[in-house]
């Protein structure tokens, strides 16, 4: 059985990443409006969100929500 590696990261650099990230987004917001259509669903998106997730999960605040594409 492998062990799992830990890590030790910035929480400077946390912030920055959702800085970042939450800038991406509100470039969307503005340029696109509330949603995106994006035609089909995109892996660099199902990155964005997780990679958001994990650093709200260990700086325990609001995690992003997907909205279901009707």
């Amino acid at each position: 059985m492998t062990k799992k590696a830990t890590v030790t990261v910035s929480c400077d650099l946390l912030n920055e990443l959702l800085c970042a990230q939450n800038e991406i987004i509100v470039n969307y917001k503005i340029n696109k409006g509330e949603h995106i259509y994006c035609g089909r669903w995109n892996e660099e998106i199902n990155d964005l969100i997780e990679t958001y997730n994990q650093v709200a999960e260990i700086l325990n605040i609001e995690k992003m929500k997907l909205i279901p594409n009707n």
